[in-house]
């Protein structure tokens, strides 16, 4: 469904994509072409909702949307992001995650402890007296790596 802008997300989005476009290679320029037209027209056909993800997931995770744009701007396009196929598929693995968490209630927490599988992906151990889950987090997201019944 296409996303209409509201008028400080087209002024945030037109800066980031005028910035984001001179850096792309000539094979990758094709899937961006219509981003900056459709910013301007102030609505976001469904086709460009995947590559607008992808931008705006860059400039969110190293923190260049917060730096250029503070608080408020980070905001603005973290709710669009939101909208993003990218973003609803971060929604839902968080769903999913508080859903498999929401399961050790009332069991007695026996253990915990933090792995680090490589640099930049840590899983953390709950044990507890039924069973034992692994959380993985990485800069994918987090989500259940396992889950151990019994002891």
């Amino acid at each position: 469904m296409p996303v209409e802008l509201k008028p400080d997300e087209q002024e945030l989005l037109q800066f980031e994509v005028s910035a984001f476009l001179p850096l792309l290679t000539e094979a990758a320029r094709p899937r961006y072409a219509a981003l900056s037209e459709a910013v301007d027209e102030g609505v976001l056909p469904d086709e460009t909702l995947g590559p607008i993800g992808d931008l705006l997931e860059v400039g969110l995770q190293t923190g260049r949307i917060r730096k250029l744009h503070r608080a408020p701007g980070e905001q603005a396009l973290l709710r669009l992001f939101d909208k993003t196929p990218a973003g609803q598929a971060r929604a839902q693995q968080t769903a999913d995650l508080n859903r498999a968490l929401g399961q050790l209630a009332g069991q007695t927490i026996e253990s915990l402890r933090v792995i680090t599988r490589v640099p930049g992906v840590h899983l953390l151990q709950i044990a507890t007296d039924t069973c034992t889950l692994t959380v993985g987090f990485s800069p994918d997201g987090a989500g259940v790596e396992s889950v151990a019944l019994g002891d």
